[in-house]
């Protein structure tokens, strides 16, 4: 996120200390790691799928969903941030969302779930 733009090298600090005070991580599989600051230069997810799940705080997660949030940008943002939540808090889904192969199937199956 640093190299495309989306944040400066210092917004990693600021994840790195948000995720220290409690785990971003769902107890489905899933970890949502974000700063405190809305101080992104641009508003992005960044999705990491793991074949076999990591060690993310005292639990195990597959999914990494890397939030940057540009305070400018909040309310456009807000509802697909919203919608993206409630769909990883429902395991079925989030297993659907593993099911994918690539990046395009990926999406496909975001967008199919966000318009249920």
């Amino acid at each position: 996120m640093v190299q495309l733009g989306f944040i400066e090298k210092g917004g990693i600090d600021d994840i790195i200390e948000r995720e220290k005070m409690s785990s971003t991580s769902f107890n489905n599989n899933v970890a949502v790691p974000h700063s405190m600051q809305m101080n992104a230069l641009k508003s992005a997810i960044s999705i990491v799928l793991n074949d076999k799940p990591v060690n993310w705080g005292n639990s195990s997660v597959q999914i990494i969903a890397l939030i940057a949030l540009n305070k400018d940008e909040r309310s456009i943002f807000r509802d697909i941030y919203d919608s993206f939540i409630k769909i990883i808090s429902e395991p079925e889904n989030v297993y659907l969302l593993l099911k994918s192969n690539n990046y395009d199937e990926f999406i496909n199956n975001l967008l199919i779930l966000m318009e249920e």
